[in-house]
């Protein structure tokens, strides 16, 4: 995948962070995962199309919200494919205090 693909997909992240409709959310990390859902306790699960399972709280603080979306869409590789994720995230987090 290219690197203008891959910033468009580190930005869609960047934006699905802030988000605060869960179903919204869950909608969107049914299109880059095998599967994904939100329990009563506001805990997000999904598993890769490489059937790797994993969750994180709804309502986590957002460096590591997109770290595990980063981490459920690349893998080990998250770092390699989207460099910029978790200054891109610091920045909208200030804005957004």
């Amino acid at each position: 995948m290219d690197a203008k693909k891959l910033g468009l997909i580190e930005d869609r992240i960047v934006e699905m962070v802030f988000e605060s409709d869960t179903q919204l959310f869950i909608n969107w990390l049914r299109l880059v995962t095998k599967t994904a859902d939100i329990d009563d306790d506001n805990i997000v699960g999904y598993k890769t199309f490489d059937n790797r399972a994993g969750g994180f709280p709804f309502n986590c603080d957002p460096p590591t919200k997109a770290t595990m979306i980063a981490f459920a869409i690349g893998g080990i590789f998250w770092t390699r494919m989207f460099p910029g994720l978790l200054n891109k995230v610091g920045k909208s987090w200030k804005k957004k205090k």
